[in-house]
């Protein structure tokens, strides 16, 4: 086996043999030794051959995208070429999945390599995310080159846990307070999210919701893994139908009432980022599938939006995901997926508006003006959906 040719490994189970290319990208399958422990949603080709794009891209979607900011100083501080060829060295350990690569002839095993049993250094994520010139030759240690996300982020120990601290763009960065904000809203709307918090170095901080035993599948890597029903056998599957027809196909367990508080949390927010990356599942160590707490919060509140253009009562901007099939939709299609007003006690999210109120004045290079806003324009859109709800045949159903 060449050096360009590993196994890619579950814990300690062989999964496939599999080739890189002189770029490190993931080319070909070689042979699969245990199909049954490939990445979820993986389908042999109709001719029988092996389906080398969909393992090529779940690679990738593991690994740091070209568009991060400023990831091109960090891999000069690493003297690394490019994300590829960290993500290699680095042999995709993960803090999000369990697969890994090694050589053939390689002892070692996966207790050897996790993170969850061993340290990391911090070597890593200090040259990606502070520019920091590494040191050493080890490029084992750390799970920072498979973390997806065009924001800067890295992964941190503190008192015994995993946190994932986060950027944002901009010199208000203000996607690090939307997760603070946005996360409260979910938790008003008695959904448990991903809880951020904010660090001192204008970060936000969320705990690891995976474990050794629990393993995060965004559902991108699902989408499109089992047949649409044609519209002459079943006219007016929407998009959200076929995800929940996808979820029932893997036997995920979730409510809809989650999802429904999801898009109408996303819609009080003007949220224009909640693609397939954006929605995931847990996996547990018995195989059971159930939905991720939801997370990424930071595209919304009009972000990267000059202060005086702010419209909230506009709902042509771009919602994600179940608009339609083939192009990004808008909120004024997208709002009539949403079937009931989140269960957001008016009291309770004032009060949470407040706390951000003071938080982003004392912190941030918010304008007041900005603040006051942001703020109007959630309890606006907050009212809006109660009286579009109220008022229209609002249907999951409804084609749009």
């Amino acid at each position: 086996m060449s050096n360009k040719e590993k196994i890619l490994m579950h814990k300690d189970i062989a999964v496939c043999s599999v080739s890189f290319d002189s770029r490190f990208h993931l080319s070909h399958i070689n042979e699969i030794y245990d199909i049954s422990e490939m990445p979820l949603g993986y389908k042999n080709m109709d001719d029988g051959s092996f389906n080398d794009s969909f393992l090529s891209s779940w690679w990738k979607n593991n690994e740091i995208p070209t568009e991060r900011h400023s990831v091109r100083v960090g891999l000069e501080c690493l003297g690394i070429n490019s994300v590829e060829e960290l993500h290699w060295l680095g042999r995709g350990v993960s803090l999000n999945n369990h697969y890994w690569l090694k050589s053939s002839e390689e002892t070692i095993n996966w207790k050897d390599i996790n993170f969850w049993d061993n340290p990391f250094s911090d070597e890593i994520g200090e040259a990606l995310f502070n520019h920091k010139k590494k040191h050493t030759n080890e490029f084992l240690n750390s799970p920072d080159p498979a973390l997806n996300g065009v924001l800067k982020k890295r992964w941190i120990y503190r008192k015994g846990d995993y946190y994932l601290e986060k950027g944002g763009s901009g010199f208000l960065a203000q996607e690090v307070y939307n997760e603070y904000l946005i996360s409260r809203i979910f938790l008003d709307a008695g959904v448990i999210p991903v809880i951020y918090d904010l660090s001192d170095h204008n970060t936000c901080l969320c705990k690891a919701f995976t474990s050794n035993e629990i393993e995060f599948i965004p559902y991108a890597q699902i989408f499109e893994s089992i047949p649409r029903l044609s519209t002459t056998a079943y006219p007016g599957e929407n998009e959200l139908e076929y995800f929940y027809r996808t979820l029932d196909y893997y036997n995920v367990s979730y409510e809809k009432s989650y999802i429904d508080t999801m898009l109408a949390v996303d819609y009080i927010t003007a949220n224009t980022d909640r693609h397939y990356n954006n929605i995931g599942l847990l996996k547990d160590s018995k195989g059971v599938l159930s939905l991720a707490p939801i997370y990424d919060n930071g595209s919304s509140l009009w972000n990267l939006t000059l202060t005086d253009t702010i419209d909230y009562e506009n709902d042509s901007i771009m919602a994600r995901p179940f608009g339609s099939k083939d192009s990004i939709s808008s909120w004024d299609k997208q709002v009539h997926m949403i079937q009931n007003v989140p269960n957001i006690n008016e009291e309770a999210l004032r009060n949470t508006l407040d706390d951000f109120k003071n938080i982003a004045k004392t912190n941030s290079d918010f304008s007041i003006r900005r603040i006051d806003l942001i703020c109007e324009g959630i309890l606006y859109r907050y009212e809006k959906i109660k009286k579009l709800i109220k008022k229209k045949d609002i249907s999951k159903n409804k084609v749009l």
